[in-house]
């Protein structure tokens, strides 16, 4: 698949961005490897969206949810910035 990686949480191709490539990926692989998060709690793909208010109609795209069902726990979010990765 040409420009596209799979996802390590939710075994999705998704295209590789700079952002996927350089921050989610290896974001997503510390808390499960390091942290030792379940991949069940973890959401990467499809995003979940947050509201800033009741009344926003769509909500911003968060690059990696921690769950704990029913209810969301933790977020972890990257802004738009040149991603570099050590990794």
């Amino acid at each position: 698949m040409e420009n596209k990686i799979q996802d390590i949480v939710s075994g999705r191709y998704v295209n590789a961005t700079p952002e996927e490539v350089g921050a989610v990926q290896p974001f997503a692989k510390i808390l499960l490897e390091d942290y030792g998060y379940p991949k069940d709690m973890l959401v990467t793909h499809p995003q979940v969206r947050v509201k800033a208010s009741p009344s926003d109609k769509k909500g911003y795209p968060i690059d990696i949810a921690v769950e704990d069902a029913p209810k969301l726990v933790e977020i972890s979010a990257t802004k738009k910035k040149k991603v570099v990765s050590n990794l």
